[in-house]
């Protein structure tokens, strides 16, 4: 069964990052910035920030 449904991606980076990702991976997806993580709280999300990249090992 086929349904319309919609993928909303909602991730704590500010919009100006937030939109350089699904730009640069052209994402066929909504995605909101939720820089304060106050939609994820509403759902009861945990945000766990993922650092990759040579700096990671410093956080």
């Amino acid at each position: 069964m086929l349904r319309d449904i919609e993928v909303v991606v909602v991730g704590p980076e500010d919009a100006r990052t937030f939109a350089a990702y699904f730009a640069e991976h052209s994402l066929p997806f909504i995605g909101l910035p939720d820089r304060n993580a106050s939609v994820l709280k509403l759902y009861g999300q945990e945000v766990n920030p993922l650092f990759v990249g040579p700096d990671a090992g410093r956080c």
